[in-house]
């Protein structure tokens, strides 16, 4: 691999990591921001509370940029499916916005890295 490739695909896994890492933490450190982000029709979804399903969320965030850092190949290409899949479920939410556009954006940067792993 090419020292391109190889600081394309660094660059890729740091930004999703630090982006992933920080919103799952910040769901944790202040909740009240965050919770309106959670889809109405999610509260009492399975038995659980809108409040659980944000801290599920978080902490999948943060699971997600733990793998991606992991320098364990197999582990970084879950992490970016994860990443991927979050994406486009956060998408069939928010629509195309300023949120939908930044998170667009994120999805074809965890769809690149995917693509490098």
């Amino acid at each position: 691999m090419s020292e391109r490739n190889a600081l394309g695909r660094l660059l890729l896994i740091a930004s999703l990591a630090i982006i992933f890492g920080f919103f799952g933490i910040n769901k944790f450190m202040h909740p009240l921001v965050w919770i309106g982000w959670i889809p109405p029709w999610t509260d009492g979804l399975l038995g659980i509370s809108k409040d659980v399903w944000l801290r599920i969320v978080g902490f999948m965030e943060i699971l997600i940029a733990f793998l991606l850092v992991v320098p364990i190949r197999r582990l970084r290409q879950m992490g970016a499916g994860l990443a991927i899949l979050e994406l486009l479920g956060i998408l069939s939410q928010v629509g195309f916005n300023d949120i939908g556009a930044r998170d667009f954006g994120l999805l074809i940067n965890a769809l690149a890295l995917l693509a490098l792993l």
